[in-house]
């Protein structure tokens, strides 16, 4: 599961370049490998928030405008049991399960507009 070599990334939007969508494109920072530290929270008992450090990319075109900021991740990982009821055994976390789960099953148009606020 944590075992993927996971690193995030940080982009921007390069507006130089016309493209066809709004999608960031540009990475203008990442992390270490993260398997290790998020498994060490997945595993503790209380799954503590982490800081961790990113690295700025000094080649990206953006770096000008990002080397005088101050950029960190702040990261928990949980385990998914009683959130997504994949054995069809009810969720430990309640209703939150259910919807969660109804939300995965039928899509948006499965919770009626009263429930969506």
């Amino acid at each position: 599961m944590l075992d993927r070599k996971l690193k995030l990334f940080i982009l921007v939007k390069d507006e130089t370049k016309a493209t066809a969508h709004a999608m960031p494109d540009e990475v203008v920072a990442f992390t270490e490998e993260l398997d290790n530290p998020l498994r060490e929270i997945l595993y503790s008992a209380h799954h503590e928030r982490q800081v961790f450090a990113v690295t700025k990319d000094s080649t990206s075109k953006a770096f000008p405008a990002m080397k005088d900021s101050n950029v960190i991740l702040e990261l928990s990982c949980h385990p998914n049991e009683g959130i997504f009821d994949f054995d069809g055994k009810p969720g430990t976390q309640g209703d939150l399960s259910k919807d969660l789960n109804r939300l995965i099953e039928g899509g948006p148009d499965s919770i009626g507009d009263r429930e969506k606020w």
